[in-house]
């Protein structure tokens, strides 16, 4: 069996969503240079990427495949999964933890990574009720070491 090289990919999750697509319509993908890119991906990307690779016989359907970026069998269905905005205690949490623990967890517990953005009157109260409670806990720590360094 040869190989011939179907694409380049400048990131591994793309890398690895078009080798799943086409996997999933019956071709036989092969994904080059994955190891190496997980321990230094900046230098992969200087390497040319990540190389998505499929049996000569099968490269015609996978271009036609990548191009389309959908199997013509399976059209997606943009409206079974419309994305929620993000209600009010949820923004809180998120950008509380955004403020205490950093960017990534407040991405993580908002659903940001799932597209799922919160309405601005949300994001605008959300942000000064994370203020509000940082300062709060800000204060009430003061307060704990002054008790503590100096009791009365």
């Amino acid at each position: 069996m040869t190989l011939a090289l179907l694409a380049r990919f400048h990131t591994q999750s793309e890398a690895q969503i078009a080798a799943s697509m086409l996997q999933s319509a019956g071709l036989a993908p092969v994904l080059f240079d994955l190891h190496y890119g997980g321990v230094d991906w900046v230098a992969q990307s200087a390497l040319g990427g990540y190389r998505l690779m499929l049996p000569a016989a099968e490269i015609d359907d996978g271009r036609t495949l990548l191009r389309e970026g959908v199997s013509p069998a399976e059209p997606v269905d943009q409206d079974a999964c419309p994305s929620p905005p993000g209600s009010l205690p949820v923004t809180v949490a998120a950008l509380a933890a955004m403020v205490v623990v950093g960017a990534e967890a407040g991405w993580l517990i908002s659903g940001v990574r799932k597209r799922q953005l919160p309405s601005m009157p949300a994001v605008l109260i959300g942000t000064f009720l994370a203020i509000a409670a940082l300062i709060a806990g800000s204060l009430a720590l003061i307060l704990l070491i002054r008790v503590g360094t100096s009791p009365p």
